[in-house]
């Protein structure tokens, strides 16, 4: 399914996007930025530095715990891995 239909199902419902494929929705978030927040994952295809799922949800606790207002924004979660 296109991203632009996700994007689109999403922002209907009031639903936060987690993707790891950050390119396109930050495309997608600069055409409009209306919509419950994007939350991204950028991977390298290795598992060594890749976030596992549990760093996933680590880092959402830390963008949670900070405050930051995830409606209308992007958030890379790497930048929250600590």
């Amino acid at each position: 399914m296109a991203d632009e239909v996700h994007f689109q199902f999403a922002r209907e419902r009031g639903l936060v996007i987690l993707t790891k494929n950050p390119d396109d929705f930050a495309e997608l978030h600069s055409s409009n930025p209306d919509h419950a927040g994007i939350l991204t994952v950028y991977q390298d295809n290795d598992p060594d530095r890749d976030m596992t799922y549990g760093e996933i949800v680590k880092a959402i606790a830390n963008v949670e715990n900070a405050g930051v207002p995830i409606r209308g924004s992007i958030q890379t979660l790497n930048a929250w891995r600590y």
